[in-house]
């Protein structure tokens, strides 16, 4: 038999039952025949994964193999994951997405229709029971230009020959972002293909979520540092920068202080109203919600300008 035409890539940490629904998920799928595999590339966890992913049952012409490696994030496991793939095309999938029927058969068939492209975005549908509320994780992508890492394609020759994916992000934040700019400057070729769609389930945190994720200020200067004018250009103004604009008011407060406690109380006060509102909105929200992420909306934006400070000092400047 041949080798397989496609590798399909699903990093993960610590989701033994996720890993194996998502392998399971990509092992249905139909190319007609052609062999295709499936890697699990687990980063360090020590749980029940392996025993998990094994436990699939396997498939005539599709092979399913699981590597183990030492924890260095989800960047470095996706690369882990592409230097062995023995594929031309590499897919891939995160942890805790599940591929539908005709995703990995439409990404390979645009990629073998057109030898000058590079990449291809698939839909990533929101999986989840009723309206979101504002503990909601939501992953969606229903337009491109977003580059996703649990759902696209790439040329494995021109994955490796760019450098894959930046392994500084230690965590699943901002290093597909950095891939899609780095491939768009490069000058590759890439779609958004409406056919190939997954699903990723939707997740209700705790209160405190979004203050553990303010560290992730520190991967937004990295990634500004490395494409300054792509960062400013193709993202959104209001929420996608280092530092979302209804954060501002928060720290007018400070200099607010030379004026006196009123006008620094003020402007705090309307940061917090602000942060609030940008987060409760499209979501269905009460006021107990509201008390509940109160402390939150007060601290985050002060703590990830701190992140954010701190990976600027941290990562130099790369020339364009």
């Amino acid at each position: 038999m041949n080798g397989p035409v496609v590798s399909v890539v699903i990093p993960t940490f610590g989701r033994p039952e996720t890993a194996a629904a998502a392998a399971a998920s990509a092992l249905a799928q139909d190319l007609g025949g052609r062999p295709f595999e499936v890697l699990v590339v687990d980063d360090g966890g020590k749980d029940a994964t392996r025993a998990a992913v094994e436990a699939l049952p396997g498939k005539p012409g599709t092979s399913l193999r699981y590597l183990w490696m030492e924890h260095a994030g989800p960047a470095a496991a996706r690369n882990r994951g592409a230097r062995e793939a023995r594929g031309a095309i590499l897919a891939f999938l995160d942890s805790d997405t599940l591929a539908r029927p005709g995703w990995l058969a439409a990404g390979v068939r645009d990629l073998e229709a057109d030898p000058a492209l590079s990449l291809v975005e698939g839909v990533v549908d929101p999986d989840g029971e009723g309206p979101p509320t504002p503990f909601s994780e939501i992953v969606s992508n229903h337009e491109g230009g977003r580059f996703l890492t649990c759902n696209l394609f790439v040329r494995r020759e021109g994955f490796l020959a760019l450098g894959g994916f930046d392994e500084r992000f230690k965590r699943p934040c901002r290093e597909d972002t950095e891939f899609g700019f780095r491939s768009c400057e490069a000058g590759l070729k890439w779609v958004f293909e409406r056919s190939a769609s997954v699903t990723h389930p939707r997740r209700e945190c705790r209160p405190g979520r979004r203050l553990q994720r303010a560290r992730e200020g520190m991967y937004e200067a990295l990634l500004e540092r490395r494409h300054p004018r792509s960062y400013y250009t193709r993202l959104k103004w209001i929420d996608g920068w280092q530092v979302p604009a209804y954060y501002l008011a928060h720290y007018a407060a400070l200099p607010a202080l030379a004026l006196g406690p009123a006008p620094a109380a003020g402007a705090l006060a309307a940061g917090a109203a602000a942060t609030l509102a940008a987060w409760c909105r499209k979501t269905r929200w009460g006021w107990a919600d509201v008390l509940r992420l109160l402390p939150e909306a007060v601290a985050v934006p002060y703590v990830r300008l701190a992140w954010v400070f701190w990976g600027y000092g941290r990562y130099p400047r790369s020339p364009e």
